[in-house]
């Protein structure tokens, strides 16, 4: 991934970029943690609802 540093198709400046939107309104330690809080709750749907009911019982 070294390759993307500091060009703008790099795949994880997004992240960054919406932090930086968030520190408008705040720059609280709970505040910044949202996306992350976020994406682990979309992951962790998405594992329980999707996959693991389609690996079987046994799982």
């Amino acid at each position: 991934y070294f390759r993307w540093f500091g060009s703008p198709e790099d795949p994880f400046g997004w992240y960054y970029n919406l932090l930086a939107l968030m520190t408008h309104v705040s720059d609280a330690s709970l505040w910044m943690r949202l996306p992350d809080l976020a994406a682990g709750l979309v992951c962790w749907l998405l594992l329980s609802r999707e996959l693991l009911p389609r690996l079987g019982p046994a799982v």
